[in-house]
């Protein structure tokens, strides 16, 4: 049974240019998104330096008042750093925070983690 052309491979050889192409483009996109952060987080305040998803209580015309937690969500969320509370402006705009923490690879005994 004779082959038909329209069912063979046409070439098994692949260009040089091809895969140097998709090398070119492969390669630029690993060192972009290797070089990101640097571009990105480029922008500081030059009396704090760089900080890192860190709680800042003391701001600039902002007033911050700790609102208490109850006992039963503290043991819930068995973090080792929580804050919460509430930041104030002089025009009596509030604005609310959370944040919870866990450092140690503790188990809840609630089992959420």
């Amino acid at each position: 049974m004779p082959v038909s052309s329209a069912l063979a491979p046409q070439s098994t050889h692949t260009r040089p240019t091809t895969v140097l192409g998709i090398a070119a483009v492969l390669s630029l996109a690993i060192l972009s998104l290797w070089s990101f952060p640097s571009f990105w987080y480029s922008k500081t305040d030059s009396l704090q330096g760089y900080f890192w998803l860190a709680e800042q209580n003391p701001m600039t015309d902002w007033h911050y008042v700790e609102l208490p937690l109850s006992q039963a969500a503290e043991a819930v969320l068995a973090a080792d750093k929580i804050l919460n509370g509430e930041f104030e402006n002089d025009r009596r705009e509030v604005v609310r925070v959370f944040s919870a923490k866990r450092y140690s690879d503790q188990e809840s005994e609630f089992y959420m983690f």
